[in-house]
């Protein structure tokens, strides 16, 4: 761990977890996109709040001192990125204190977000982990956050997010450092992910539909990150009440 650290700051790398407290009991950590900046999932967040959400909402900032370059980084750096995850399931293994956990997941950070459950020491379970259009390769192994779970592993896709889910990685790559289309435009390929078919029922997939659009999300990428949507959609998946 020590070294983990060590290479974290040697790399000029800035994490952290901002935390922010609301009625009822469970935690709730929210992962931003390859910027990292926690500060871009301000709207979501309310949304989420606003649509029921209850618990203390932690904030992963994982980015770094480069704008649009860090980004990048964020998205390739593959080893580095499996140690910041470790790093930080450690730290929620010492905060949640058998709390009900959720993970929710932006685009690359809803490969953060699998890191980290992924990472997690034994006998810490997570309730759920939502996955929003996340820049994961579709046939990334999900088995081991899939045990993870006591209730679901929620993806949920936007198949008109082709510039940044589809060209995108399929130029830079995924997450997990696949060339391809990633699972959060056309969803995971279940037989693939899944090979246990018995940990299938755990994953259940969401596709945008056209008529997101009232709520603001008009296909795509950013529309992911709105205020509205994250209340009508995202909110819902998580639970109004999650004292379960």
């Amino acid at each position: 761990m020590r070294m983990r650290i060590l290479l974290l700051i040697l790399l000029g790398v800035t994490t952290g977890c901002a935390a922010e407290r609301l009625g009822g009991p469970g935690h709730v950590w929210l992962f931003p996109g390859i910027e990292g900046n926690s500060f871009w999932l301000g709207p979501a967040a309310r949304g989420l709040r606003d649509g029921g959400v209850q618990g203390t909402f932690h904030y992963f900032d994982w980015s770094r001192p480069m704008p649009g370059a860090g980004g990048l980084a964020n998205l390739t750096e593959h080893d580095e990125n499996r140690a910041k995850a470790a790093a930080l399931a450690e730290e929620i293994a010492g905060a949640v204190g058998g709390e009900p956990l959720d993970l929710v997941g932006y685009s690359g950070g809803g490969g953060m977000a699998v890191f980290v459950a992924e990472a997690l020491p034994e006998g810490v379970h997570l309730r759920r982990v939502v996955l929003v259009q996340p820049a994961l390769s579709p046939g990334y192994d999900l088995t081991p956050t899939l045990r993870r779970v006591t209730g679901e592993v929620i993806n949920v896709h936007c198949h008109s997010d082709r510039f940044t889910l589809g060209l995108g990685t399929e130029l830079f790559g995924t997450m997990d450092r696949a060339y391809v289309s990633s699972a959060g435009k056309d969803g995971f390929d279940v037989q693939v992910a899944v090979p246990d078919a018995s940990l299938r029922k755990r994953l259940r997939q969401v596709a945008w539909e056209p008529a997101h659009v009232l709520y603001g999300h008009i296909g795509g990428h950013i529309g992911m990150l709105g205020y509205y949507w994250n209340r009508a959609v995202v909110a819902p998946l998580l639970g109004s009440d999650q004292s379960k």
